[in-house]
C-alpha cells in the first residue's frame, strides 16, 4: 500500500502553525484534537510535528497502550524518556537540579548526581512537589529549544497523568511549548476521567479543542490514488466517502479492498459496486484481514491481546512455541498488508497499524479464548520479565486479571497489590486506588479469602486515600477495617485503623 497523503486539514494546519510562531516567542498553548476512531487525529499531530521539527522545535511524543497494562504516569514517562534522549547529560543536570531525583520516580533513565536518593515525603505535598519538578524540567527545557508536547490517545491515559496535564496547563502561557494531545470523544462519558480533566481545561483561555471530521470528496480522491495508484471517478469517491461518512482510515481500507480484489478500474463500471463495498469500519477491516491466510489471522488474533506491542519470541510462545520461522512468515505477511507495523525505536517489536485493527480482532475472540490468551500471556511475561517485573506489575496484573475465570485469583490479586505499592512509590495516588479496589473486587470472588488480607488491603486503601487528601472515602475504609480487624482479633490491625483514622 502506497502512503497516503495528508489532506483536507488545512484550516487546522494553518491554524497550528500559527500557535508554533506564538509558542516559540513564549505563548505556548494546549489544543486537543477530538474526533471518531479512525478520522485521523494521529496523523494530524504527526503532521505538525514535522513541521514543527522544520522550525526548530524538539518534539517529544508518547502512546497511550489501548489497555488498562499500561503503568502510571505511562504518557509522561514516554515524554520525559524521549527528552532524557534528545538533550545532553549535562543539559539536563543542570537544568532539573535537584529534582531529578522526583522525575526519576516516572524515568528511571533520568541522571542523577552522585549521593542523590529519592525523598521519603509522601502525600498531596509530594506529588504536587513532583508534578512541579516535571513542569521545571519542561520549563527549563523550553528555554533552550522550543518544545512540542504529543500525547495520544488521552481517553486511554490513566487519572494522575491527567492531573498533571492540568497542572503543566497554566504555566504554558509565557512557555515556549505547545502541547497537542488527542482523544476519541465517542469514549468519553461524564464519568470518564477525562471528562472532569477537560471541564478543567475548558476554563484556561489558552486551551482549545478542534473537532476533526470527514474528509470532502476532493480530498477521499487523492487518498485513493495514493493507495491505489489510479485516479477514481468522481462518482466512485462520492460513494466511498457517503459510506464512511469521509472517515480517513475507511477510505483507505476500504480502496485497498477494491484493489485486493481486482483492478479499480473494472469496479468503476460496476452498477453493484455499492452493494459489495464494506459498509462501516469492522466490516472493512474484516474484509482486509479475510486476504490473509488462516494462520495469519489466528496470530493475529492471539497478538490482540497483548494490547500494546510485542515480539517475534513472544508470539511464538503465545502461540504455543511453534516454529519461529513460521511467525516470521506470518508477521511479514501482516507487515505486507499493514495490519502490524514496526515500531521504529524498538527493532524487533512490532504492534497494530490502528487501534481499530487491534480491536476487530480481539472482539472477534469468544470470551473462553480471551480468558485463555490472556492467562498465557500472563504466564509467557512472568518468564520474560523473570526476577525484576517491576515496570510491568501492571501490565501482568492487567492479563491475570482477565483470566481470573480459569482460576488466577491468587496471581491476580497479587499484582493488583504490588502494582498498587509501585503507584504509590511513584505518587501516583489515584492509580494505586484503582489495583487496591480491584484486588479487593476479586477477593469477593474468592470463597476461600483469608479473611485478614482482606483486612489488610482495605486498610492499606484508607491509609492512603488518607495520605492523598481523601479523607471521606478514606475514613469510610478505616472504619470497616476496624471492624473487620475487630472481628479477626487483629488487635495490631485495628490500632493502626483507629490511629489512622483520627492521627494526632
Amino acid at each position: 500500500m502506497n502512503p497516503v497523503p495528508f489532506v483536507d486539514r488545512a484550516v487546522v494546519r494553518d491554524r497550528l502553525r500559527g500557535h508554533l510562531t506564538r509558542a516559540r516567542n513564549g505563548a505556548g498553548r494546549l489544543v486537543l484534537f477530538a474526533g471518531e476512531p479512525g478520522i485521523g487525529k494521529t496523523r494530524t499531530a504527526e503532521e505538525i510535528a514535522s513541521i514543527a521539527r522544520a522550525v526548530g522545535f524538539r518534539t517529544l511524543q508518547s502512546d497511550a497502550l489501548e489497555t488498562e497494562a499500561a503503568p502510571a504516569f505511562w504518557p509522561w514517562t514516554q515524554i520525559l524518556r524521549c527528552a532524557i534522549a534528545s538533550f545532553d547529560r549535562a543539559i539536563l543536570c543542570r537544568v532539573a537540579g535537584p529534582a531529578a531525583v522526583d522525575i526519576a520516580a516516572m524515568a528511571p533513565e533520568m541522571p542523577l548526581a552522585a549521593g542523590e536518593t529519592p525523598s521519603c515525603d509522601e502525600g498531596e505535598s509530594a506529588r504536587s512537589r513532583v508534578f512541579e519538578s516535571v513542569v521545571q524540567l519542561l520549563l527549563g527545557l523550553s528555554a533552550i529549544t522550543p518544545l512540542l508536547l504529543i500525547f495520544d490517545d488521552l481517553h486511554v491515559a490513566d487519572a494522575d497523568s491527567l492531573l498533571l496535564l492540568q497542572f503543566l496547563a497554566p504555566r504554558l502561557r509565557t512557555a515556549a511549548i505547545l502541547v497537542i494531545g488527542t482523544y476519541r470523544d465517542v469514549d468519553v462519558r461524564r464519568e470518564h476521567a477525562l471528562a472532569s480533566t477537560l471541564a478543567n481545561l475548558a476554563r484556561e483561555s489558552h486551551c482549545e479543542r478542534l473537532e476533526l471530521r470527514g474528509l470532502e470528496v476532493s480530498a477521499v480522491e487523492s487518498i485513493m490514488e495514493a493507495v491505489a495508484g489510479i485516479r477514481p471517478s468522481a462518482a466512485l469517491a462520492a460513494m466511498v466517502r457517503s459510506m464512511g461518512d469521509g472517515n480517513p482510515f475507511f477510505v483507505r481500507e476500504c480502496t485497498a479492498f477494491v484493489v485486493d480484489e481486482g483492478d479499480l478500474g473494472d469496479a468503476l463500471d460496476d452498477g453493484e459496486l455499492s452493494l459489495r463495498l464494506p459498509q462501516s469500519l469492522p466490516d472493512v477491516i474484516g474484509r482486509r484481514l479475510n486476504t490473509l491466510s488462516t494462520d495469519c489471522n489466528e496470530m493475529l488474533r492471539s497478538a490482540s491481546a497483548f494490547g500494546g506491542g510485542f515480539t517475534a519470541l513472544l508470539l511464538q510462545r503465545v502461540c504455543g512455541d511453534v516454529e519461529r520461522n513460521r511467525v516470521m512468515e506470518w508477521i511479514d505477511e501482516a507487515l505486507a498488508a499493514q495490519m502490524l507495523v514496526e515500531s521504529g525505536d524498538s527493532p524487533g517489536h512490532y504492534r497494530f497499524s490502528h487501534a481499530l485493527v487491534r480491536q476487530t480482532l480481539y472482539l472477534e475472540l469468544s470470551t473462553p479464548q480471551r480468558v485463555r490468551l490472556h492467562r498465557q500471556i500472563g504466564r509467557v511475561l512472568e518468564t520474560f520479565y523473570g526476577a525484576r517485573p517491576d515496570e510491568h506489575l501492571t501490565e501482568l496484573a492487567h492479563h491475570f486479571v482477565q483470566a481470573v475465570p480459569v482460576g488466577e485469583i491468587e496471581r491476580a490479586v497479587s499484582y493488583c497489590v504490588n502494582a498498587g505499592r509501585r503507584a504509590h512509590r511513584q505518587y501516583a495516588y489515584e492509580e494505586e486506588a484503582r489495583h487496591y479496589e480491584r484486588a479487593l473486587e476479586l477477593l469477593e470472588l474468592d470463597s476461600n479469602a483469608d479473611g485478614t488480607r482482606r483486612c489488610e488491603l482495605v486498610l492499606a486503601l484508607g491509609e492512603m486515600l488518607m495520605t492523598a487528601g481523601d479523607h471521606v472515602r478514606g475514613r469510610s475504609c478505616l472504619r470497616e477495617a476496624a471492624d473487620l480487624s475487630q472481628a479477626l482479633g487483629r488487635w495490631d490491625l485495628f490500632g493502626r485503623a483507629v490511629m489512622s483514622h483520627d492521627p494526632c
